[in-house]
């Protein structure tokens, strides 16, 4: 019996190399989620599940975009502007002032 190919739809980005290299540069813990869901995404996907695919490669998207956007949130909060100069840190303790020309 001819049995006729199976067509699958183009695989979903799994968002795995974002989501390593926003880990990596911005040291941010949500990117290891991002890491697993994206290993998720790609196994269904070799088990050819495309709908669970899908779904993790939502998933793994979402959190890096979260990651990211927790990541600029957190720099402008720490990032001060008072009279032309620059401060890093929260006002704890000592933070290092830079002059801005």
């Amino acid at each position: 019996m001819y049995q006729q190919p199976r067509y699958l739809p183009p695989q979903p980005q799994s968002w795995l190399i974002p989501n390593i290299l926003l880990t990596i540069f911005c040291c941010n813990i949500l990117g290891v989620f991002g890491i697993i869901f994206s290993a998720f995404s790609r196994s269904s996907w070799t088990r050819g599940d495309v709908h669970g695919a899908r779904n993790w490669a939502r998933v793994a998207a979402l959190t890096f975009w979260l990651c990211l956007i927790a990541t600029v949130i957190f720099i402008a909060a720490t990032i001060e502007f008072e009279d032309g100069t620059v401060s890093w840190g929260f006002n704890v303790g000592q933070t290092e002032e830079v002059r801005l020309k």
